[in-house]
């Protein structure tokens, strides 16, 4: 059966962002986006309205796949249906395990993880259920911007970020420093930063990809975890061919090579921080090097490798 024959038994079920918007993620044809009728796509009012026309949809469109694209909050609701013997049949994909507990889990499939050491927390559970792909990067349009590098330090993103190491380490080196984060943080940190420092909130992604573009370095700082957090502001840093410095024991060990593509630093600890950036600052042949890697080791990270990962686990499932 030809690939194009094979995808017309698969619905995937969307909001409409990152990979998913792109004319790439059009490689499969039924594609439910799911409704924003009213505040935050995934509040209860929009979950609930989703659930049920997708239902309506998928009953038309009788696939033997369905893959949950970043329609996390839709996904509980499937599971209980599932319990009572509906859909039984088909296939679930699900990336990131958000809405639903491990107990839960045994309805799903295939669970796509976005970072190794999390990815083996839970294969000691199921290790057949658990899939590691690379996050794809978020801008598809990445590509076009121009790098032209400028003497700040690039910082961004909202989840789990430990920006008040970063801003102790960057006061006392008197280099520049833009954050881009939330509007809860941002608030926080306008208490305790200083001149060199610039706060901005939430803002089109093209304008936030022209931020790291211009930088000289990214830095994404982490509190210690497992679970997939900074992934998307790393691999951006990556396309753009940033040096990435962030965190050991974070999640994202997976991203960052010590020494090949960015620096590791130890969660928390301001002096490890303001060490790696002035390396970073000043020693070229370092920085030329992590500069190089950086975007070589981004290509994974392409929405294409994504779509093909993507198309092999659906052949697996299947088979």
């Amino acid at each position: 059966m030809k690939i194009e024959d094979a995808l017309q038994k698969i619905v995937v079920i969307i909001v409409k962002k990152s990979f998913w918007k792109s004319e790439i993620a059009k490689v499969f044809p039924n594609i439910f986006l799911s409704l924003r009728i009213y505040g935050y796509s995934q509040n209860k009012i929009n979950t609930y309205v989703s659930f049920i026309l997708s239902l309506i949809y998928i009953i038309c469109k009788q696939p033997n796949v369905i893959i949950f694209g970043s329609a996390h909050s839709l996904v509980p609701l499937y599971i209980k249906i599932k319990t009572y013997g509906f859909l039984k049949n088909v296939k679930f994909i699900v990336t990131n395990q958000i809405y639903f507990s491990d107990n839960n889990a045994k309805y799903i499939d295939r669970i796509i993880i976005y970072s190794k050491a999390e990815l083996e927390i839970h294969k000691t559970k199921d290790p057949n259920k658990y899939v590691f792909m690379p996050l794809p990067v978020d801008g598809f349009e990445i590509d076009s911007y121009k790098i032209e590098e400028e003497n700040f330090i690039f910082s961004g993103g909202g989840q789990d970020r430990d920006f008040f190491s970063l801003i102790e380490a960057v006061k006392s080196l008197k280099r520049e420093l833009h954050i881009v984060t939330f509007p809860n943080n941002a608030k926080e940190i306008e208490s305790i930063k200083n001149d060199n420092i610039k706060v901005s909130t939430t803002m089109p992604l093209s304008k936030f990809l022209s931020i790291i573009a211009k930088s000289k370095i990214v830095v994404v700082p982490l509190y210690k975890g497992y679970s997939s957090r900074g992934h998307t502001t790393i691999a951006q840093g990556l396309t753009l061919g940033k040096p990435v410095i962030t965190c050991k024991d974070s999640s994202c060990d997976d991203f960052i090579i010590d020494g090949y593509n960015g620096l590791l630093v130890n969660p928390g600890n301001i002096d490890e921080y303001k060490v790696a950036i002035e390396r970073l600052f000043n020693d070229k042949v370092l920085y030329d090097k992590l500069s190089k890697n950086a975007f070589l080791s981004s290509l994974q990270y392409k929405y294409e490798s994504f779509r093909d990962e993507l198309i092999n686990l659906i052949n697996d499932i299947k088979n």
